[in-house]
């Protein structure tokens, strides 16, 4: 029954996020984020260097952005909050958990209003 219920709660989660990985940028950013994490052994400040260097690397017409919020350093089991944002005013809001990989538990969507360059650098979400 806990197997059951666990696979059922994954499923879930999976359905929820797979709709944001429909949006090629929004799956790059997160590709690239499992291959800094997973592939690189990335984790805290040289996590966000790598997946902003990557990025930065790529052709980014609508100026997509990254925030990366971990509650705890290293490897350790963490709550992590992830931010992307663009110009146009889109905005999603993931909230998941880091260990061995990361798992995306939850995503929210928002359209705000367009930014201009000095906004997009003091946006913050806690």
């Amino acid at each position: 029954m806990k197997k059951l219920l666990t696979l059922a709660c994954l499923l879930i989660s999976f359905t929820v996020f797979a709709g944001y990985m429909n949006n090629p940028n929004v799956k790059l950013i997160f590709n690239t984020i499992d291959h800094c994490y997973i592939v690189e052994h990335k984790t805290d400040v040289e996590l966000a260097e790598c997946v902003s260097k990557t990025l930065m690397q790529l052709p980014n017409r609508e100026f997509y952005r990254v925030k990366i919020y971990k509650d705890k350093l290293g490897r350790s089991a963490s709550d992590i909050k992830i931010l992307i944002y663009n110009k146009k005013g889109f905005i999603l809001f993931c909230k998941g958990l880091a260990k061995e990989k990361i798992v995306i538990n939850s995503c929210r969507q928002y359209k705000g209003k367009g930014l201009s360059g000095e906004e997009l650098r003091y946006i913050d979400v806690h």
